[in-house]
């Protein structure tokens, strides 16, 4: 960073009350989102030749509890807002990618105050919040000033890094602007400067000055979204260089992540360590452009099928009773909204009426599963008006519906149909065999279809 802008930082820190006398011990809750990480990219989750390396997220499963049907959303801004309010895309209007300047949104919809969101509560009881890294949850048009919505609407005291995605070209990850937001106002730097160690350079920062004060940081980094690149040296392992495929380029990102999160960890003091919580997860699946052959079968990112949906998730900390062990459970990346509440102590608002807390099974990985179904959805435009396009994943503990919509303009006007397909999950991992196909269905087939739509059906006519 530029002289000048670490004295632009230090001119918006400044505003910042004082640290308060420690007060009693509530858990840290660290949550890492990794941008484009589907199960199949994680080396401990074991299902890719191809995954990794990732030693330090595999070191917190190994002292954590893996989630091994874990679900979000097929792109991103729909999980981050799912995670933040405790509630799905059809209820808060965010159903993709938000656009900041990108013309890759779908809509100018940005979601405003009508929700209750993790880091304001969290506040509520007494706890410092900051996000650092890609925000990704407003467009330019939002008023009164977008660079500001992660504190006036987020209710985070700061946020440290970029509105959305990494520019695809000028510098990328080694040049970016960076927003710098607290209550007093935002300033934007241009930072030259590696992005995914700017994050943690932030991160910690931010830990040291909020001293024995519990708090939340939500750690949004960037990679290994593209552009895809040559990190620094230090941080990877593997041959690369400019001329590099596509998929080796992401795994030596998804590596630089790994090792950054490992220099993380590893800084805090060993007290501060002691009582923090780490969520580290995925928030869509992995991209298809940086999948190998065999691992494209399963779907990708933009998806709902399981490539594009199911997503690492791991929980490490003091709360976790019997570390390496495995979840099997179906859970909803939505359900961190009332993990992280209770893991703080903190009153639930009861907004987040989708979430469920995960801390259960941290006590016993086996206990009996919170959830019958799991919900994945994708939508377009953003917004509360009836989607042109959609795709829904739902499904139990064997079955899926996959419900994909169109819309098709003709001479009669626009006309909307609908797709559906349904998998055995414990069969047909892939999901290469739609059961509905050919009509009609086996009874069992027809059983398991009808009972998916019901629990849609119910769940939908909840509304906004």
């Amino acid at each position: 960073m530029t002289r000048c802008a670490a004295l632009a930082l230090v001119a918006v820190l400044s505003g910042w009350p004082g640290a308060v006398a420690a007060q009693q011990q509530h858990d840290n809750v660290l949550v890492v989102v990794a941008d484009d990480v589907g199960v199949d990219r994680v080396a401990v989750y074991r299902e890719s030749l191809d995954a990794g390396p990732t030693p330090v997220i595999d070191g917190l499963a190994a002292r954590g509890v893996l989630f091994r049907h874990a679900y979000a959303n097929p792109v991103c801004s729909p999980t981050r807002m799912a995670i933040l309010t405790g509630r799905d895309g059809f209820r808060t209007g965010v159903g993709t990618g938000l656009s900041w300047g990108t013309g890759l949104g779908h809509g100018e919809f940005s979601p405003g105050p009508r929700e209750v969101y993790l880091a304001e509560q969290l506040a509520r009881s007494g706890y410092r919040t900051g996000a650092v890294g890609k925000w990704h949850l407003v467009t330019p048009e939002w008023k009164p000033d977008p660079y500001m919505q992660p504190v006036l609407v987020g209710g985070f005291d700061v946020h440290l890094g970029s509105m959305a995605n990494l520019p695809l070209d000028d510098g990328g990850f080694f040049h970016w602007t960076k927003n710098l937001a607290t209550k007093a106002g935002a300033v934007q730097l241009e930072v030259d400067h590696y992005a995914t160690s700017d994050n943690v350079d932030d991160a910690l920062r931010l830990i040291g000055q909020w001293g024995d004060r519990p708090w939340f940081l939500w750690l949004a980094f960037n990679a290994p979204h593209a552009p895809w690149h040559v990190p620094p040296a230090a941080l990877h392992t593997l041959p690369v260089d400019e001329s590099s495929p596509d998929a080796l380029l992401y795994r030596a990102d998804l590596e630089a992540l790994d090792t950054e999160l490992g220099r993380l960890l590893s800084s805090l003091p060993a007290d501060v360590r002691e009582r923090t919580t780490v969520i580290f997860l995925g928030d869509n699946g992995t991209p298809e452009q940086v999948l190998p052959a065999p691992d494209k079968a399963g779907g990708d990112k933009g998806t709902a099928y399981e490539g594009g949906i199911r997503v690492p998730l791991i929980v490490s900390g003091a709360r976790v009773v019997q570390p390496g062990r495995e979840v099997w459970a179906l859970v909803d990346v939505v359900d961190l909204f009332d993990t992280v509440l209770e893991l703080a102590r903190a009153p639930d608002p009861a907004t987040g009426i989708d979430s469920m807390s995960l801390v259960p099974y941290l006590a016993d990985p086996a206990a009996e599963p919170l959830r019958r179904w799991s919900f994945s959805e994708k939508f377009m435009p953003n917004g509360f008006e009836p989607p042109t396009e959609f795709q829904i994943g739902i499904r139990d503990e064997r079955f899926k519906l996959v419900r994909r919509h169109y819309t098709v303009v003709g001479p009669g006007g626009p006309r909307g149909f609908d797709i559906d397909e349904l998998y055995d999950l414990l069969a047909d991992a892939h999901e290469t065999d739609d059961l509905l196909q050919p009509q009609p269905p086996s009874p069992e087939a027809a059983v398991a279809y009808a009972d998916l739509e019901e629990q849609l059906a119910v769940l939908l006519a909840t509304g906004p």
